[in-house]
């Protein structure tokens, strides 16, 4: 065998070694997309669940390190998916830092050694030697050209990500968008329907009241208990209950809260009530009771 015929089957090996990664690279890829697809449509009501996973699966395949997910808002980043789960606090949105840079910029913003990138990113070059990060990788989450966040990836040692792990993490970003799309809408419509609910429920508890003054419009109390009746189911009470002062006394004014006279509530109530009324009684200038106790004798 020839130096030639053996330099052709090195090349051939390392090239089918190449093409074995990049075909196992591809699989780990799309399977990661998939899982984050599948998450997005199964919880689209939790969004942290969402970017949890969108993170970890941009973490492993591209060998990073750290990671993060944060979200613009009021003027601040605000991390809301952390890969490993740690604290990190809000920052004011600054170019002094790759987030910051990479919302600003609105394009992904690549740092080789954060160590030594002090007069561009002093703010991240604190927060690498905090962090122990060297290479950080920022992708901006863009709706409509606007940045409504970034996504983060880092690594403890310089080694900068390669043309296709810039690549993915875009495609992740993107999902992350769709993410929060997908909960603005679904939060909007709950908050929609609930308003609807609500205003049918008053609604209909204004067309019952209406339609027992138009039946009774002699009689008072079949008012009073459906107004009560309404009032607790709108409220969500436990109890409701009408009250008039007779003199000086209260009494209710409806037949749907008679077993509250029973309760300790409506004993304190008239308890305070006779009280009052001994307090305002005038009294005897003859003998200084109570006027009400001298017509007792």
């Amino acid at each position: 065998m020839t130096a030639s015929t053996t330099d052709d089957l090195a090349s051939a090996e390392r090239r089918v070694q190449e093409v074995t990664k990049e075909l196992s690279e591809a699989r780990e890829q799309q399977a990661a997309t998939s899982e984050v697809l599948g998450i997005i449509s199964r919880s689209q009501a939790d969004i942290h669940q969402v970017f949890s996973a969108i993170l970890d699966c941009a973490v492993r395949p591209c060998r990073a390190d750290l990671g993060g997910i944060y979200r613009v808002e009021d003027g601040l980043i605000v991390p809301v998916a952390l890969h490993p789960n740690t604290t990190e606090y809000w920052k004011v949105i600054r170019e002094n830092f790759v987030g910051g840079r990479t919302v600003v910029d609105r394009q992904p913003i690549q740092v080789s050694d954060l160590t030594v990138a002090g007069k561009e990113f002093p703010r991240g070059r604190e927060i690498a030697l905090r962090l122990g990060v060297r290479t950080s990788l920022g992708i901006p989450l863009l709706r409509e050209d606007v940045a409504i966040g970034c996504l983060l990836l880092r690594r403890k040692v310089v080694r900068p990500f390669n043309e296709k792990q810039i690549a993915l993490p875009q495609t992740f970003a993107d999902q992350a968008v769709i993410a929060i799309e997908n909960t603005r809408l679904f939060e909007e419509v709950q908050t929609r329907t609930k308003e609807l609910q609500e205003s049918l429920d008053r609604q209909t508890a204004t067309s019952e009241v209406l339609g027992v003054i138009s039946r009774t419009p002699n009689e008072e109390q079949p008012v009073l208990d459906t107004i009560v009746a309404a009032a607790q189911r709108l409220c969500q009470a436990e109890r409701a209950a009408v009250w008039r002062l007779e003199g000086e006394t209260l009494r209710t004014a409806d037949h749907a809260v008679i077993a509250i006279e029973n309760t300790r509530l409506f004993e304190e109530v008239q308890a305070r009530t006779r009280e009052l009324s001994v307090l305002r009684a005038p009294r005897s200038r003859a003998h200084g009771h109570p006027a009400s106790r001298a017509r007792r004798l």
